[in-house]
């Protein structure tokens, strides 16, 4: 029994970690979507370019 409990909180510990880690990676994309919409928005286009890669 104390083996199950461990596992389910094991279970959810790396579940939670998981899940923040998709977002700050979520986040990451947005801000990059925003920077390349941003710059070409600008008439930067090379830069934009460069941020896009």
């Amino acid at each position: 029994m104390k083996k199950l409990v461990f596992l389910i909180i094991l279970a959810a510990v790396f579940s939670a970690r998981a899940q923040t880690s998709a977002d700050a990676e979520r986040q990451s994309v947005i801000k990059l979507n925003e920077t390349v919409v941003s710059l070409y928005s600008g008439q930067k286009f090379d830069e934009a370019l460069k941020a896009a890669r």
